[in-house]
């Protein structure tokens, strides 16, 4: 993707692509309701924050189409993604396209979230690791 060319963070990229997919950005929780919802996480990311691991499908959406298009004008690339790509985020900015769902929404009343798992293990056996082979390893971040 373009967004990774330029250096975008993955938050900025997840903005875009969460109002792309059919079931980033909270879009799974909504097709899967009236039924209760269940997600177990494994988390890659610092923080540990379920909106963004990965791209929270079974999460509420801050962000929206608007911000998706903000995202590739301040990276300057909007005229170099796909038609396709600019046509639905645009069409999503002008409300032809329903908005990833956002807080509030009654189906996530249904919807529990628990991050049973993060890199924390990973990151603290090779720091041992490397400990062990007389090499500096600085402490993981506190929360992971």
């Amino acid at each position: 993707m373009r967004l990774l060319r330029v250096g975008a963070p993955i938050t900025d990229l997840n903005t875009v692509r969460k109002h792309l997919s059919q079931v980033k950005g909270g879009q799974l929780a909504r097709r899967v309701a009236p039924a209760p919802l269940i997600t177990l996480v494994l988390s890659e990311v610092i923080g540990d924050s379920p909106e963004v691991i990965p791209s929270g499908p079974t999460m509420p959406d801050p962000t929206t189409y608007a911000d998706a298009l903000a995202v590739l004008d301040y990276y300057g690339v909007r005229a170099a993604v796909p038609q396709t790509v600019r046509g639905h985020l645009e069409a999503g900015a002008a409300g032809q396209i329903a908005e990833t769902p956002k807080g509030g929404e009654a189906f996530f009343a249904q919807a529990v979230t628990r991050v049973i798992g993060n890199s924390r293990p990973a990151l603290d056996a090779a720091a041992h690791e490397a400990r062990t082979m007389g090499l500096s390893a600085p402490a993981p971040p506190a929360r992971m």
